[in-house]
């Protein structure tokens, strides 16, 4: 039983050493500052779907509320109504390793 205990410790302890955590995703200290971001980088709002374009309603995953991403491109695509507004313009993003189009309304500066 303690040797088992004392390789779990040394197994965290590497974990730990090569700076590969377990608390979940990138906080937002680790994702790219706002001089390295080709837009800017932005918040979200609300939970947000990430879709494979503007103008495609394939979902490829979530963006978190409260996720933060550099925003890499910006193009107009289906019209849609979120976060109070109608608009039909889109932000790339990648979050959670997922890259593509989320609605720029549900996006905060970050």
């Amino acid at each position: 039983m303690v040797r088992r205990v004392l390789g779990t410790s040394a197994a965290l302890a590497a974990f730990a050493l090569a700076g590969v955590g377990l608390t979940g995703p990138a906080s937002a200290a680790q994702v790219q500052s706002a001089e390295s971001c080709p837009i800017s980088r932005v918040k979200a709002a609300e939970n947000l779907k990430i879709r494979v374009s503007p103008t495609n309603s394939t979902t490829l995953g979530l963006m978190l509320k409260g996720a933060v991403s550099c925003s890499y491109d910006f193009k107009a695509g289906t019209t849609y109504t979120a976060c109070g507004a109608r608009d039909n313009h889109y932000s790339k993003i990648t979050s959670r390793g997922i890259t593509g189009w989320v609605v720029d309304t549900c996006l905060l500066p970050a």
